[in-house]
């Protein structure tokens, strides 16, 4: 499959992606690139909130439940648009300067550059557009989007429970993800790979322009190089949503910079948005929670810095207008506020289990801070983004001098310290980063957030101390000129000439030294580690470079494509899911027994069968399992160590089972055998 035919669901997925949240902030009053980066993030809301609702009265998730939460957004959007009017709040001082017609075709060139640079990762470490991502969790997820697809269920309380076993309790799961890219045209492979392309190519870095441009409102060419230094870093796209196969997560991620940008912008107008301002940010924000649970931590973690820096600021306000008593009363119930949540949080199980997970160290603090600053998740020996690196602390030195960005400084320095906490030992704090479940990959996906900003901050900062030394040198010297060898009005047209040249020569210094620093960073980095970041995306894909072992291999993918023509609708196929077989369902929608690696909510039957199925001409409780669950075919294979799993003792009764009775060979490939099972009729 070429990827000229994969463009209808990645363009697809770009419309599913955009609409609502690009209707709602227009009618709501946002414009430019914030209204952009932050319409992900409210569309991931409409798509969660409408899929329980649906849910709960009767009606499949599909294209008209999708249209349904669509007009319930854009109704919301001109109401709150409409109260906007009348109470006449506005954003434009807040942002700073619209960005010049020069400024916003930068801003094009510049995410066309990073989006070339992600697509340039992306196509050779995939490979073909429909290739099967596998880890543990794309097995679940390419599943759940199939469920999706077959039962209408996307509703994030209960809809995936098709997957985890008539056992499982009724819990909520981030289903947003999967929700849309069921919507998607293709199949599931193609389109949770188009999903990729999406989240890497468009949400991803227009989500960073608009963080920039919300946080830098005084340097508008923060917005243009944003995207750029996004482009650089390995565990933002790369790693997450390769090796670690987290396309929900990923999905919250990468709706984040655009749903803290909205944020940035209500918290900083508060005086004049108030609650208008605030209920044009909750969308967004709660669409980076709705995509993924972790997602709502994130926004803490980066947020706090800013909510108490405004949080003081107002109450500095008050007080001086001789208002303390407002101060005080204001500042008693926030605390209130926030210490009801804390204990209402920490005594939550669910919370309490996920802080607690249990997962050893793969380093140490000092490790970890290395990794966070470099940018070189699970410790790969990769060469570090040192470069950045450099723009980044120069950033930092930029937001402290300009006022502008501080909070992005502190959640940068804070992400660092999750990931050193979580490479490191067990310790008093690191249950932090238990909202990632203590995982280096997930914490390390936050710090290209704020360091890429920070990073652009930097390069247009010294692009300006340039443009400012360039204007101060050579204007005195031919003002002087002017003065000696001409008269007064010879001395106005030189001065003026003098003024439009030095105006032009920092105009085009202050373009030019931010392109020649990440150009800089982008050669001396070897094109922001190409090979690394390809080497690491077919880690994800490819059977031969696998990192956790291949569960299919190229042959076996393909007998996996052909079972829907092999096979009978209502075929339901018993295999090992490490090997492969749980494959079946999101490849060619074959009823699998065993959907997802894991089986803590397995039925007795499902687990007889897992130790057992071998014995089923001795032991007539095997037949009775077969039957219970309407067992057709067998998927046979060879064991092997796959993400650290031994499978024939994980599964001992799926291996080694006599076919030379009771079984028919319908199909084979690459080792894998399909029969047809009579044993049991």
């Amino acid at each position: 499959m070429s990827w000229a035919e994969s463009l209808p669901a990645v363009l697809a997925l770009v419309a599913l992606l955009y609409l609502p949240g690009l209707g709602f902030g227009l009618l709501a009053g946002l414009r430019g690139i914030v209204l952009v980066g932050a319409a992900p993030a409210v569309t991931a809301t409409t798509v969660g909130a409408t899929g329980v609702l649906v849910d709960r009265v009767g009606l499949g998730w599909g294209v008209l439940a999708y249209a349904l939460g669509t007009a319930v957004t854009l109704g919301a959007g001109a109401l709150l648009g409409w109260w906007r009017r009348r109470t006449g709040a506005t954003w434009r001082e807040t942002l700073g300067p619209a960005l010049t017609r020069a400024q916003t075709v930068g801003l094009v060139v510049t995410w066309a550059v990073s989006a070339a640079a992600a697509l340039a990762v992306l196509r050779p470490g995939i490979g073909t557009p429909d290739a099967l991502l596998q880890t543990w969790d794309s097995v679940f997820h390419l599943n759940a989007v199939q469920a999706i697809r077959e039962l209408g269920n996307a509703s994030l309380v209960g809809g995936l429970n098709s997957l985890s076993g008539p056992g499982a309790p009724v819990l909520y799961y981030p289903s947003v993800w999967h929700a849309l890219v069921a919507l998607a045209p293709g199949q599931v492979p193609l389109v949770a790979n188009a999903s990729t392309v999406v989240m890497a190519c468009v949400v991803w870095p227009l989500g960073l322009a608009a963080l920039a441009r919300a946080a830098c409102p005084r340097t508008p060419l923060a917005a243009l190089a944003a995207p750029v230094v996004g482009a650089s870093f390995l565990a933002f796209p790369t790693v997450m949503l390769s090796t670690s196969g987290q396309w929900p997560n990923g999905l919250s991620v990468a709706v984040l910079p655009g749903a803290l940008a909205v944020t940035a912008l209500s918290l900083r107008s508060w005086h004049d948005t108030r609650v208008s301002g605030a209920l044009v940010a909750l969308p967004a924000l709660a669409g980076v929670a709705l995509a993924h649970a972790s997602g709502a931590f994130a926004v803490v973690y980066l947020l706090v810095p800013l909510v108490v820096g405004c949080a003081v600021t107002g109450v500095v306000r008050l007080v001086r207008a001789g208002r303390w008593p407002w101060a005080l009363g204001g500042s008693v119930v926030v605390l209130a506020l926030v210490a009801v949540a804390v204990r209402v949080l920490t005594g939550a199980t669910v919370l309490q289990n996920t802080l607690r997970y249990p997962r050893p160290a793969t380093g140490t603090l000092s490790d970890g801070v290395r990794d966070g600053l470099l940018d070189v998740p699970l410790s790969s020996g990769a060469p570090g983004n040192v470069v950045v690196l450099v723009l980044v602390l120069v950033g930092c030195v930029a937001a402290l001098v300009r006022r502008e960005a501080q909070w992005l400084v502190v959640g940068w320095v804070v992400c660092v310290a999750l990931v050193a906490l979580a490479t490191g030992p067990e310790n008093d704090l690191r249950w932090l980063t238990g909202f990632w479940y203590k995982s280096v990959p997930r914490v390390a996906a936050l710090v290209p957030v704020a360091a890429s900003v920070l990073g652009a901050l930097g390069a247009v900062w010294l692009g300006q101390l340039a443009a400012r030394a360039a204007t101060r040198w050579p204007g005195d010297g031919r003002r002087t000129v002017a003065a000696h060898e001409g008269g007064h009005d010879d001395r106005a047209r030189s001065a003026g000439r003098t003024t439009v040249a030095t105006a032009t020569a920092a105009t085009v210094v202050a373009w030019a030294v931010p392109a020649a620093l990440l150009l800089g960073a982008w050669t001396a980095s070897d094109g922001f580690r190409h090979d690394d970041k390809v080497h690491r995306m077919a880690q994800g894909y490819d059977p031969e470079q696998i990192r956790f072992g291949a569960m299919v291999s190229a042959e076996e993918e393909g007998l996996l494509r052909s079972l829907d023509d092999v096979l009978p609708d209502d075929a339901v196929l018993l295999g090992d899911p490490f090997n492969g077989a749980a494959l079946a369902y999101a490849v060619s929608g074959v009823d699998v027994v065993f959907p997802q690696l894991g089986a803590a909510f397995a039925s007795a039957d499902q687990q007889y069968l897992e130790l057992h199925f071998r014995e089923l001409r001795t032991d007539p409780r095997v037949c009775e399992a077969v039957q219970e669950l309407g067992v057709t075919h067998f998927y046979a294979d060879e064991p092997a160590w796959i993400e650290g799993t031994d499978v024939a003792a994980r599964w001992p009764g799926l291996y080694g089972v006599d076919v030379s009775e009771g079984f028919e060979l319908i199909a084979s490939a690459g080792g894998v055998g399909v029969y047809a099972v009579s044993a049991c009729d």
